[in-house]
């Protein structure tokens, strides 16, 4: 392996652990900030704080890079409702239970979300992969293009 190469996969080892950390570091940090500072307070700072930070990253990689207003009304909306109501409801949630108790809910989410598949219609066959399934479901589930 090149030294090039080396550097990347220890680059990438320390991110991940990293990520790790900060993940599992969440639910402590919310619950522990949730004590003092109302739960929209905080979502409004994370998410301000995040957006400048990724704004920072894109100008120092990508200087040429601008979105676009279709873009920016795009992010706009998703964010107001998308991860506003996703990130107080989480914020809440930690207000109200433990720190524990909150990672256990959201480590477990993916398997709530894939037992409720089946019943909502919009599984499809194994065979057909992942990519079927996430093209079927921008479809609507009464169109006559579903099998």
């Amino acid at each position: 392996m090149t030294e090039a190469k080396t550097r990347a996969a220890v680059l990438t080892e320390l991110s991940l652990i990293f990520a790790a950390v900060f993940w599992g570091l969440n639910f402590a940090a919310t619950k522990y900030a949730a004590e003092s500072i109302p739960p929209l307070v905080i979502v409004a700072f994370r998410f301000t704080g995040g957006g400048l930070l990724l704004l920072l990253i894109l100008r120092l990689l990508e200087p040429e890079s601008r979105p676009g207003r279709k873009d920016l009304i795009l992010m706009a909306a998703l964010g107001c409702f998308g991860v506003a109501i996703a990130q107080s409801g989480f914020t809440f949630g930690v207000s109200l239970t433990s720190a524990a108790s909150t990672g256990l809910i959201f480590a477990t989410a993916p398997v709530w979300g894939s037992s409720s598949v089946p019943s909502s219609g919009l599984s499809v066959p194994l065979s057909e992969g992942f990519w079927a399934w996430h093209y079927r479901s921008w479809e609507s589930p009464w169109s006559s293009s579903r099998a």
